[in-house]
């Protein structure tokens, strides 16, 4: 027996460990074989005889296998053979050997197979077409060695594009997802663009982090549980506000395992204005969207008593009625829930919901079997569940009712409301009307379709398309109104339940919270979005940015701060002030609606950067020293995280400053708003620009990457005790790898800090190379296998980790390198391999997250992306489609068209039919109704080279310490030691000097105040020994403890600050 040569097939329940998917099943039914390849290599039969017709398609599912056991220290590195392998078409005419959907030869190259994964191949049969296969070898070449899973289905039907671009869309992209791996976490949005609610399917009802799960829930038959009102802006963070209604037949059964009916993803239909699916028993429930409703649709095939169940998961009422001809009305009130929010400054409003049915029902109430001893408390703690183990009794449900219906189908409307029943009510009636479901449905898709429809795309896979689509929808159905019409149609007034304010008590009926007019847009994580989703708003659809701008400032004007993540309000999640970057490239993009609102936002990011927080939800984390040292040490969890976030935000922030200053300075027709403002516009850039390079003290030569440094100054970690792979504590979501190019603004001081040009090109060559492998190890701050660790392994691209945010930019951080061939080949190999998988619910390499993955994808494949955002720039890469059209209306559109895109290397470009050898083309240039011609070729071109992207640093410009660490001092000490806690009065006539022993040039100087009044100083330099006034004019601050910079020239050796009156200070610095 030949034990050297296969591979090897067995039947097989399936894989045992899978991390997105159930586990011991397949894909689909269907048999299940295991596969172990031999080092002799060689083909084994998988498949027997089938005669080849047009149109159709060779599925199999494959499962590669890492052999690897990320929770054990021992286990072998992943391996990657399983990938490898590939089948043969056995004819009479000979061997044929196919391409997938992807245009991927199937001949033993990887392709586009993720490890640990169910991948779909369809394989291509045209080659075929006429033809009669004798089989189906499975087959593998000498030295492989892995294992995996197969399914083969055969030859099916080729799938086709729909003709209609919103049915392009599948909403079950991202959901076949879990804890431990996501392919997007995402869940099947049915909404409007920028809707107040999100319609979905749930498979785990009584879950508020992972509601819908494509195959870990049930694995080929997932079951339904319910479809509901959602407000869910990722896992992490949790639903709230949920309100679910579930078809039942036969015994209606209030709990969600019980109730659950099995379906197939074959009877799902997933788009974004409509979802539908045939459930067992032949129950057909349809929903289909408004912005702050829905009407959901049931059809029963089969005899028997049948209807509804209205339920919530957690705390709530739930009230019907019948109305005088026999159709149901319902209210409910729905607790609020704290989620990650808490603290009277970030109340988190209940909802309220009315419905009514369109057919006749009666009322049941609804029982659940439970324990009563179920919540019970015991000296301020909830008992658990184990003390009454299995013991239930059936019991009330409140939340819940039962409504039966004599109706073959029964149609029911609904609407939320954050405000009260009444409002609910009065959103149903405008938003709904008499309107039947299929009305809803159109209003909906055209509404989608108006959208939808500006995308036009000539070549690409069906798959690429699909993607497309599907992206472009993902990405704008963020962010969520919050806001309600309490007026009419015709004359809208907007307000909503403020989460900011103090709230009162809530009732069944009407919220506590204060009810505030405007617009305010949540459910945004601020850390991913800054990255791609704005600044794609402000290009692709300038008429809707300034909207959807203006609704996330309306927190700062309500709040006093931005969020960092919105969920409606404050939450205490990720690193860095990211709206400080949406904001800055906002005004580069010129997208805000007017010099007012752009003032705001400024004044928003200045109160992230001046000064700090007394509230752990707002602000950035210990700025109050950091603003001083030009770092957050390690006291501060993630503080290098902040540190590199900070300087990136404060390089938008200053570039903001000098367009602000320009504008202030040259139009003659400037408003005082900004010419009263031109001196703090001209300190603040300069300030800022300093503040954008501070990333480079974090930077350790001795070990070569970005470290934390403890209060004390030192490193975390000696060189002897550095290791580069293990995750956290000083970054979020990543290792050193991950943060090893975390300088998007400041390339060229990442290429000095690493010796060079070269040296970075070298560095990130070498991160493609170092294999992520997941071990106990490597886990760090982490007390398990994060699910960014396992997609990093399993991407078999080295330590890119683009299955997260800090790893986004990294492919294009080969242009500071001059190496823009190598970013060109990244960018299409990720695209390539990455986001495949919507035919079974994957799509993406990691987490969606508000249409930042999305958006990533979009901009990538037009050949643009916005690597430094406030730049007021975009780089260039080699585009995916053959041509690629935007439509911003008016005869302003973006084109894209490409010769060669079976290539990945820009041989030329032409912007509207000039040549172009910048990698950058300013957002001005992009704006306007503009073409886009590359020509990619098979190799490498110098095309590009001899740019860069916009920096921040390099050369001469590098981080400035503060002067006055070698001065002498003349007054308390407290007022240079980089504390700004201790506050020294200083009566008026009384100065502090300091003085140098040599001059030197300064730009700039900061004075920090307790109170937010000018600090009523004189201001003197010293030049060649006699002092003179500075000229400088001390401002307010718009709160107190901020900091304020001033702008100074030429050449000093001492500084005095005289007291005009009695003054507070608390820290003085000199740049």
């Amino acid at each position: 027996m030949d034990i050297t040569h296969g591979p090897v097939v067995t039947p097989d329940a399936g894989p045992t460990r899978p991390m997105a998917s159930q586990k011991l099943c397949g894909l689909r039914e269907g048999p299940v074989w295991h596969y172990r390849q031999l080092v002799g290599g060689g083909s084994t039969p998988a498949s027997g005889a089938f005669d080849v017709t047009s149109d159709t398609v060779f599925e199999v599912a494959v499962f590669p296998d890492l052999e690897h056991d990320p929770t054990s220290n021992a286990s072998p590195p992943p391996n990657f053979d399983g990938c490898f392998a590939w089948f043969d078409f056995v004819t009479a005419e000979g061997t044929v050997r196919l391409v997938d959907q992807h245009d991927h030869p199937v001949d033993g190259s990887r392709g586009c197979l993720v490890a640990d994964n169910w991948n779909l191949w369809q394989l291509d049969l045209s080659p075929l077409v006429g033809r009669r296969v004798e089989r189906v070898d499975l087959a593998s070449a000498p030295g492989r060695t892995g294992s995996g899973w197969l399914q083969v289905f055969g030859s099916v039907p080729r799938p086709t594009e729909a003709p209609d671009v919103v049915d392009r869309v599948r909403t079950t992209r991202g959901t076949h997802s879990a804890f431990l791996y996501s392919r997007g976490n995402a869940l099947p949005l049915t909404c409007v663009p920028h809707g107040f609610n999100f319609l979905v399917p749930l498979t785990e009802s009584r879950n508020r982090n992972w509601l819908y799960g494509y195959h870990r829930d049930g694995g080929p038959r997932p079951s339904l549980q319910a479809l509901a009102f959602s407000h869910q802006p990722s896992p992490w963070i949790a639903d709230r506000s949920a309100f679910q209604i579930m078809p039942w037949q036969g015994r209606a059964v209030v709990a969600p395992e019980r109730r659950a009916l099995a379906f197939t993803h074959d009877d799902e239909v997933d788009h974004p204005h409509h979802y539908s699916v045939v459930l067992d028993g032949g129950i057909t429930a349809e929903m289909t969207p408004t912005s702050h409703g829905g009407v959901f649709r049931f059809t029963w095939r089969n005899p028997g008593r049948h209807g509804v169940i209205l339920d919530q998961p957690y705390l709530g009422l739930t009230r019907c009625e019948t109305l005088d001809d026999g159709r149901v009305a319902f209210h409910a009130a729905i607790a609020p829930q704290s989620g990650w929010t808490s603290g009277l400054r970030s109340p988190q409003p209940p909802a309220y919901v009315y419905g009514e049915t369109r057919q006749p029902a009666t009322i049941h109430p609804a029982w659940e079997r439970r324990s009563p001893l179920e919540g019970l408390m015991v000296r301020g703690r909830r008992l658990h569940m184990s003390w009454f183990g299995k013991f239930a009794v059936p019991l009330p449900r409140p939340q819940a009712s039962v409504l039966e219906t004599g109706a073959d189908v029964l149609e029911v409307e609904m609407a939320m409301s954050f405000i009260s029943v009444d409002q609910a009510r009065r959103s149903l009636r405008d938003e709904v009307g008499s309107a039947g479901f299929d009305e809803v449905a159109n209003r909906a898709k055209a509404e989608w379709g108006d959208l939808l429809g500006r995308l036009e795309i000539d070549g690409g896979t069906l798959d690429q398309r699909v993607t497309a689509w599907s992206n472009l929808a993902a990405l704008y159905s963020w962010p969520n109104a919050h806001h309600e019409n309490v007026g009419t149609p015709e004359s809208p007034r907007w307000a909503y339940a403020s989460p900011f304010r103090k709230a009162g008590r809530h009732g069944l009926h009407t919220t506590g919270c204060q009810v505030v007019d405007g617009q305010l847009f949540v459910n945004n994580g601020y850390w991913d979005t800054f990255r791609t989703c704005w600044p794609a708003y402000s290009l692709l659809t300038p008429e809707k940015a300034p909207e959807l701008l203006d609704g996330i400032l309306q927190q700062y004007r309500d709040g006093g701060w931005m969020a960092r993540w919105s969920a409606p309000g404050y939450v205490d999640c990720m690193v860095g002030t990211s709206s400080d970057a949406i904001f800055a490239d906002a005004s580069a993009q010129q997208t805000f609606a007017d010099l007012g609102t752009e003032l705001e936002a400024y004044d928003s990011v200045l109160r992230n950067a001046l000064g700090p927080s007394d509230d752990p939800l707002t602000g950035r984390k210990s700025i109050g020293r950091a603003r001083f040292m030009g770092y957050v040490d390690t006291h501060e969890p993630e503080g290098l995280s902040w540190t590199m976030d900070n300087a990136s935000c404060d390089g938008a922030i200053a570039l903001w400053s000098s367009r602000l200053a320009a504008r202030a300075a040259s139009d003659s027709e400037a408003v005082d708003a900004l010419a009263s403002r031109l001196d703090e516009f001209e300190a603040n850039a300069r300030w800022f620009a300093n503040r954008s390079l501070s990333h480079a003290l974090m930077f350790d030569p001795t070990v070569g990457f970005y470290q934390g440094r403890k209060p004390d100054g030192s490193f975390r970690a000696s060189p002897a005790d550095f290791d580069p792979t293990v995750w956290g504590p000083d970054y979020t979501e990543t290792n050193a790898w991950g943060q090893a190019f975390h300088a998007p603004h400041d390339g060229a001081g990442l290429a000095s800090l690493l010796g060079g040009e070269d040296a970075l090109a070298a560095k990130l060559d070498e991160m493609l190379t170092v294999q992520a492998v997941t071990r106990p190890s490597m886990y760090g701050m982490h007390a398990y296998n994060t699910q960014e660790m396992n997609e990093a392994q399993a991407a078999g691209l080295g330590m890119l980790a683009m299955s997260n945010q800090p790893a986004h930019h990294i492919p294009y951080m080969y242009l500071f390198a001059g190496q823009p061939w190598k970013t060109q080949w990244l960018t299409r190999e990720i695209l390539d391999t990455l986001f495949t998988g919507s035919e079974i619910g994957q799509g993406y390499p990691g987490d969606e997250d508000n249409g930042q993955m999305s958006a990533w994808w979009l901009l990538t494949s037009m050949g643009l992306y916005p690597l430094f955002v406030g730049s007021g720039e975009l780089v260039v890469t080699a585009p995916l489609f053959e041509r690629l059209v935007w439509h911003r209306g008016a005869g302003n559109a973006i084109e894209v068209r490409a010769s060669g895109v079976e290539h990945r290397y820009i041989q030329s470009l032409r912007v509207n039919g000039e040549p172009w050898h910048e990698v950058t083309i300013p957002v001005s240039v992009l704006h306007e109704n503009v073409l886009l011609e590359f020509e990619l070729g098979p190799e490498p071109s110098s095309w590009g080279a001899g740019s860069r992207p916009m920096s921040m640093g390099g050369g001469a410009r590098a981080w400035q310490p503060d002067r006055t660490r070698d001065a002498q001092l003349a007054g308390s000490a407290s007022l240079i030691d980089d504390r700004g806690r201790t506050v020294t009065r200083l009566a008026a006539g009384e100065s502090v000097e300091l003085s140098w022993d040599a001059p030197f040039s300064v730009s700039f100087l900061t004075l920090t105040s307790p109170d937010a009044a000018a600090p009523p100083l004189q201001v003197e330099v010293r030049r060649e020994g006699a002092w003179e006034d500075s000229g400088l004019r001390t401002r307010a601050s718009a709160q107190p403890d901020q900091t304020t910079a001033y702008a100074l020239d030429g050449e000093i050796d001492g500084v005095r600050f005289t007291a005009t009156a009695d003054a507070r200070v608390s820290q003085i610095e000199v740049y």
